[in-house]
């Protein structure tokens, strides 16, 4: 329900560059698919974002209780995921996310969701991020 509300308010909530085919207001989030996945390993709700009657985001839920749940977006109908944001705990908090915003299949940034919300509430380069975890190794 919260991605649904989510993805109905307006303003920019793609990171720092907004969706090539971004909602309208005539344009309702669309569930297109419930189910369990190909792989048998979790569930997968499939939304259209864009009414083009195509899955732009997947809510990912594995059965398996210790791998954290992902909402999955493909901002460019491209096949790939530009931005994928993690529930680590499983309790409806949004952790953290990565966003491939030049979309070439690298990621750009990190978000870090202070408030557990679906909104990151700040970015950091996804090279800096990397680069200070493995630091700390």
């Amino acid at each position: 329900e919260e991605i649904k509300v989510f993805h109905t308010r307006s303003g920019n909530r793609l990171a720092e560059a907004n969706p090539p085919n971004s909602t309208t207001s005539k344009c309702k989030v669309k569930e297109l698919f419930r189910g369990e996945n190909t792989q048998k390993t979790g569930t997968v709700i499939g939304f259209d974002l864009d009414c083009d009657g195509i899955v732009d985001s997947e809510l990912r839920t594995p059965y398996d209780q210790r791998q954290p749940i992902q909402y999955v977006v493909d901002r460019n109908d491209d096949g790939r995921p530009d931005v994928i944001v993690f529930d680590m705990e499983r309790k409806g908090k949004w952790k953290f996310s990565f966003w491939d915003n030049d979309y070439d299949g690298q990621w750009d940034l990190v978000g870090f969701h202070d408030d557990g919300s679906l909104k990151a509430s700040r970015y950091e380069s996804y090279d800096k991020v990397n680069s200070e975890l493995a630091r700390k190794k």
